[in-house]
């Protein structure tokens, strides 16, 4: 791969050349080979990006309810949890 513009211009005016290219192994997109023309040598550098594949796994989540202990659960639920009165009337809510 290399970029549409050259990347190399000698100082002798002769023709500008691209001398610089990008070899990649296993890298499904690569995209965007843009010359920067930031730095005061003869060669400017190439930025290319790269996309990678991500595999999306998911897990399926399985709860056993016959295994709970569900005394513990209900211990911890009236240690943790404040349960708030019924509220049925506006005079009911307590700012």
């Amino acid at each position: 791969m290399y970029p549409d513009e050259p990347t190399n211009y000698p100082p002798n005016n002769t023709t500008p050349t691209t001398i610089d290219i990008a070899i990649n192994k296993n890298v499904s997109n690569v995209s965007n080979l843009e010359v920067r023309h930031e730095l005061s040598s003869d060669h400017n550098p190439v930025l290319l990006n790269l996309g990678a594949q991500h595999k999306i796994r998911t897990t399926k989540i399985v709860y056993i309810s016959e295994k709970a202990n569900w005394k513990e659960f209900r211990k911890i639920l009236n240690e943790r949890v404040e349960i708030t009165p019924r509220i049925l009337t506006t005079d009911d809510i307590v700012e």
